[in-house]
Protein backbone atom coordinates (compact mmCIF):
# COMPACT_ATOMS: atom_id res chain seq x y z
CA UNK A 1 0.00 0.00 0.00
CA UNK A 2 2.63 2.44 1.06
CA UNK A 3 4.42 1.72 -2.67
CA UNK A 4 1.27 2.42 -4.67
CA UNK A 5 1.05 5.86 -2.50
CA UNK A 6 4.99 6.72 -2.95
CA UNK A 7 4.66 6.47 -6.30
CA UNK A 8 1.37 7.91 -6.71
CA UNK A 9 2.87 11.20 -5.19
CA UNK A 10 5.77 11.13 -7.02
CA UNK A 11 3.98 10.78 -10.51
CA UNK A 12 1.77 13.71 -9.61
CA UNK A 13 4.45 15.43 -8.47
CA UNK A 14 6.15 15.02 -12.18
CA UNK A 15 2.91 15.87 -13.89
CA UNK A 16 2.63 19.01 -11.81
CA UNK A 17 6.25 20.03 -12.79
CA UNK A 18 5.72 19.36 -16.32
CA UNK A 19 2.56 21.10 -16.41
CA UNK A 20 4.15 24.44 -14.31
CA UNK A 21 7.14 24.47 -17.06
CA UNK A 22 7.04 25.72 -20.34
CA UNK A 23 10.05 25.60 -23.15
CA UNK A 24 10.22 28.93 -24.55
CA UNK A 25 11.97 28.76 -28.12
CA UNK A 26 13.99 31.82 -29.90
CA UNK A 27 17.19 32.20 -32.26
CA UNK A 28 20.73 32.78 -31.15
CA UNK A 29 23.84 33.28 -32.66
CA UNK A 30 26.81 30.85 -33.17
CA UNK A 31 30.24 31.55 -33.68
CA UNK A 32 32.80 28.83 -34.75
CA UNK A 33 36.17 29.63 -35.88
CA UNK A 34 36.98 28.64 -39.74
CA UNK A 35 38.89 25.82 -39.87
CA UNK A 36 43.33 26.00 -40.40
CA UNK A 37 45.84 23.78 -39.73
CA UNK A 38 46.90 24.81 -36.26
CA UNK A 39 43.27 24.80 -35.14
CA UNK A 40 42.09 21.22 -33.70
CA UNK A 41 38.36 20.69 -32.40
CA UNK A 42 38.74 18.82 -29.24
CA UNK A 43 35.28 18.90 -28.13
CA UNK A 44 31.80 18.84 -30.23
CA UNK A 45 28.22 18.99 -28.96
CA UNK A 46 24.52 18.72 -29.91
CA UNK A 47 23.46 21.16 -26.63
CA UNK A 48 26.12 23.72 -25.33
CA UNK A 49 24.16 25.84 -22.80
CA UNK A 50 20.69 27.32 -23.15
CA UNK A 51 21.01 26.90 -27.63
CA UNK A 52 20.87 23.45 -29.70
CA UNK A 53 21.93 22.60 -32.76
CA UNK A 54 18.64 19.30 -33.52
CA UNK A 55 20.96 17.88 -36.65
CA UNK A 56 24.60 17.92 -36.28
CA UNK A 57 26.98 18.92 -33.08
CA UNK A 58 29.33 22.27 -33.31
CA UNK A 59 32.64 22.63 -31.88
CA UNK A 60 32.86 24.13 -28.43
CA UNK A 61 36.36 23.29 -27.60
CA UNK A 62 39.25 24.35 -30.11
CA UNK A 63 43.12 23.80 -29.38
CA UNK A 64 46.22 25.48 -30.45
CA UNK A 65 49.26 24.10 -29.83
CA UNK A 66 52.64 25.98 -30.57
CA UNK A 67 56.30 25.53 -29.81
CA UNK A 68 56.04 27.52 -26.74
CA UNK A 69 52.49 27.54 -25.65
CA UNK A 70 49.09 26.07 -25.66
CA UNK A 71 45.59 27.88 -26.55
CA UNK A 72 42.40 26.92 -25.27
CA UNK A 73 39.71 28.55 -27.28
CA UNK A 74 35.64 27.55 -25.87
CA UNK A 75 32.38 28.83 -27.19
CA UNK A 76 30.55 29.84 -23.89
CA UNK A 77 27.05 28.83 -23.08
CA UNK A 78 24.49 31.80 -24.37
CA UNK A 79 22.95 32.98 -27.09
CA UNK A 80 25.33 35.32 -27.94
CA UNK A 81 28.50 34.19 -29.73
CA UNK A 82 30.72 34.28 -27.19
CA UNK A 83 34.57 32.46 -26.84
CA UNK A 84 36.70 32.09 -23.57
CA UNK A 85 40.20 31.33 -23.83
CA UNK A 86 43.18 30.20 -22.11
CA UNK A 87 46.91 30.34 -22.74
CA UNK A 88 49.64 28.16 -20.97
CA UNK A 89 52.86 27.06 -21.48
CA UNK A 90 54.87 24.21 -21.99
CA UNK A 91 55.55 24.15 -18.45
CA UNK A 92 52.27 24.59 -17.20
CA UNK A 93 52.89 28.35 -16.35
CA UNK A 94 49.74 30.77 -17.28
CA UNK A 95 49.97 33.26 -20.01
CA UNK A 96 48.15 36.58 -20.81
CA UNK A 97 46.27 37.37 -23.69
CA UNK A 98 46.32 40.86 -25.07
CA UNK A 99 43.49 42.07 -28.14
CA UNK A 100 40.98 43.69 -29.30
CA UNK A 101 38.29 42.76 -27.16
CA UNK A 102 39.62 40.40 -24.95
CA UNK A 103 39.38 41.12 -21.58
CA UNK A 104 40.71 38.56 -18.49
CA UNK A 105 38.13 36.90 -16.63
CA UNK A 106 36.49 38.72 -13.44
CA UNK A 107 35.65 35.74 -11.71
CA UNK A 108 37.01 32.58 -12.66
CA UNK A 109 36.26 30.54 -10.22
CA UNK A 110 32.70 31.43 -9.71
CA UNK A 111 29.20 30.63 -11.21
CA UNK A 112 28.92 31.19 -14.67
CA UNK A 113 32.64 30.45 -15.50
CA UNK A 114 32.78 27.48 -13.12
CA UNK A 115 29.91 25.93 -14.90
CA UNK A 116 31.55 26.62 -18.16
CA UNK A 117 34.71 25.16 -17.19
CA UNK A 118 33.23 22.00 -15.13
CA UNK A 119 30.61 21.26 -18.32
CA UNK A 120 34.60 22.03 -20.93
CA UNK A 121 36.68 20.61 -19.05
CA UNK A 122 38.95 23.08 -19.51
CA UNK A 123 40.12 25.93 -17.40
CA UNK A 124 39.71 29.52 -19.03
CA UNK A 125 41.36 33.05 -18.04
CA UNK A 126 39.91 35.58 -20.81
CA UNK A 127 36.61 36.14 -22.93
CA UNK A 128 35.44 37.46 -25.52
CA UNK A 129 32.41 38.88 -27.45
CA UNK A 130 32.34 37.98 -31.04
CA UNK A 131 29.52 40.67 -31.38
CA UNK A 132 32.22 43.47 -30.20
CA UNK A 133 34.35 42.46 -32.78
CA UNK A 134 35.04 45.31 -35.75
CA UNK A 135 35.79 42.16 -38.26
CA UNK A 136 34.97 38.71 -38.35
CA UNK A 137 38.50 37.68 -36.72
CA UNK A 138 39.63 36.14 -33.36
CA UNK A 139 43.37 38.24 -33.09
CA UNK A 140 45.40 38.35 -29.92
CA UNK A 141 48.82 38.21 -28.51
CA UNK A 142 50.33 35.81 -25.66
CA UNK A 143 52.49 37.25 -23.63
CA UNK A 144 54.50 35.64 -21.14
CA UNK A 145 54.65 36.79 -17.35
CA UNK A 146 57.21 39.41 -17.97
CA UNK A 147 54.73 40.87 -20.36
CA UNK A 148 56.69 39.92 -23.38
CA UNK A 149 55.05 38.58 -26.31
CA UNK A 150 56.01 35.05 -27.34
CA UNK A 151 53.84 34.64 -30.19
CA UNK A 152 50.46 36.50 -32.15
CA UNK A 153 47.28 34.77 -33.46
CA UNK A 154 44.60 35.03 -35.74
CA UNK A 155 41.44 33.05 -36.34
CA UNK A 156 38.72 33.58 -38.88
CA UNK A 157 35.26 33.78 -37.56
CA UNK A 158 32.07 32.35 -38.85
CA UNK A 159 28.93 33.14 -37.43
CA UNK A 160 25.39 30.90 -37.95
CA UNK A 161 21.72 30.81 -36.57
CA UNK A 162 20.65 28.61 -34.51
CA UNK A 163 17.58 27.70 -32.17
CA UNK A 164 17.55 28.37 -28.32
CA UNK A 165 15.54 26.82 -25.89
CA UNK A 166 14.75 27.92 -22.37
CA UNK A 167 12.46 26.13 -19.69
CA UNK A 168 10.45 28.90 -17.90
CA UNK A 169 8.84 27.98 -14.52
CA UNK A 170 4.57 29.25 -14.91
Amino acid sequence: MLIKVCRCSTLTFLAGFLLACAPHFYDGEFARIASSEALGVVRSERVYGDCYRLFSPVPVVYLVERDAYTISIVHGMRYWPEFFLSAVAQDGTPMNLAGSGIHPVIAPGGGDVRRLQDRRGTVVTHRVRIDSLSEPALRFSVLDSTGRVTGSEEFSLVTESVSCMEIDSL
